[in-house]
């Protein structure tokens, strides 16, 4: 479809040719569509170190949305985290794609074997997550601003979470404490 043929734009010399197609292919991002999302996503992921600012921040802006449309997987959003192999460009997307030797050339079946692993929505999750961290050291004022206020959002996120479970938990103990009283 649409998205493979913008896809295909990723590898293309011109930066403003790779801005272009990341943002054509974040258009596609909808709400509760986590796993095309990330399918979309994983096909721009190999410009997360791109010497261009303007496509570091389109691809920024793609980071941003998915983690706005991750709210189906909102159990994700308990604190966990993982490292990013930094030694080298390879490792990172050796890391990120579970490959031993990551080709742009293949990206496309890297990414249907990845979507058939167990828990890659929480693997690819905590990916984006690392990614952001990491921007938030770019050299670029409006890459670091929107990369800490992205980690805030995840931040209020999780505590709104963390205080529904215990709102849930509590609501629980009083049906509990009702039913024990009807029964004694």
């Amino acid at each position: 479809g649409l998205h493979v043929q913008a896809g295909l734009f990723i590898t293309q010399r011109d930066p403003l040719t790779r801005a272009a197609a990341i943002g054509a292919l974040t258009s596609f991002l909808r709400p509760f569509e986590c796993y095309v999302n990330v399918q979309l996503l994983l096909m721009c992921i190999p410009l997360f170190n791109d010497p261009s600012y303007l496509v570091r921040f389109h691809f920024l802006l793609m980071l941003k949305k998915f983690i706005i449309s991750f709210d189906c997987y909102s159990d994700l959003l308990t604190p966990r985290s993982i490292s990013l192999p930094m030694d080298s460009y390879q490792s990172i997307l050796n890391f990120i794609f579970k490959c031993d030797n990551f080709q742009q050339s293949n990206i496309f079946t890297y990414i249907d074997d990845l979507v058939s692993c167990n828990n890659f929505m929480l693997h690819i999750y905590l990916v984006v997550l690392e990614i952001i961290k990491i921007y938030c050291d770019d050299q670029h004022p409006s890459i670091s601003l929107i990369s800490r206020s992205i980690l805030d959002f995840v931040q209020k996120q999780r505590e709104i979470n963390n205080m529904l479970k215990m709102r849930r938990r509590s609501q629980q103990e009083i049906i509990d404490d009702i039913d024990f009283e009807q029964i004694g």
